[in-house]
């Protein structure tokens, strides 16, 4: 009974939608609005991090991730800090694999990666976009694609930002939190940013700024 009381606990419900309260009428010179529009960066662009991964379960690892925006394209490169390349894929339609030694050979990986990039630096194509709040107050630009998934970007005051993914079963899938943002132009650039897959194989990316460069 105790280990059938401790197991119980031990699972975590997934997150669902929250319901949105719109905003009527919609005013497009809020300060919640100018950070949704400029969390994702315009162009093209090339970020490099400190990123440390690790599991649910522990253990991890700490490599640099070099991501390259171009106008339909995505490079991603991870390297040791000594400079070895372990992983290098592009995604221009379909995702295309140049490199990947053990463990960041497995396909799922891959596809895995390019998701978690997507869902940081690229706006997602939405049908419908509304403004906001959830039940508990906060702000809230929601983004629904054509496939039926959802985005919710939640300003923060300091002009930094929260991003929930939700799959189409309005299951949370990502969480993404940006901190220490600084203005560069119209963009605002994270200083740290840190991502998160809940589940029993879930894990964490944090993710520090060492250089962005507008190409």
């Amino acid at each position: 009974m105790l280990l059938f009381i401790l197991t119980s606990c031990a699972v975590v419900k997934p997150q669902r939608l929250p319901q949105l309260v719109a905003e009527q009428p919609v005013s497009q010179n809020t300060e919640e609005k100018k950070v949704c529009a400029s969390v994702y960066p315009a162009g093209r662009w090339q970020f490099i991090h400190s990123i440390e991964f690790s599991m649910a379960d522990g253990p991890g690892s700490t490599v640099v991730g070099v991501t390259v925006l171009g106008e339909d394209k995505i490079r991603s490169v991870l390297m040791t800090i000594e400079g070895f390349t372990l992983f290098e894929a592009l995604y221009q339609s379909e995702l295309e694999v140049f490199r990947a030694v053990p463990p960041f050979d497995k396909p799922e990986f891959a596809a895995g990666l390019m998701n978690d990039v997507q869902a940081i630096f690229l706006r997602p194509p939405e049908n419908t976009i509304q403004y906001g709040t959830l039940a508990n107050g906060v702000a809230c630009c929601r983004m629904r694609g054509v496939g039926g998934a959802v985005t919710d970007v939640l300003p923060f005051g300091n002009g930094c930002w929260q991003i929930n993914t939700y799959n189409i079963d309005m299951t949370r899938t990502r969480t993404i939190i940006a901190r220490s943002c600084s203005n560069s132009g119209s963009d605002r650039i994270p200083g740290e940013l840190e991502l998160t897959a809940p589940g029993a194989n879930g894990y964490t990316l944090k993710m520090t700024l060492i250089s962005a460069e507008k190409l």
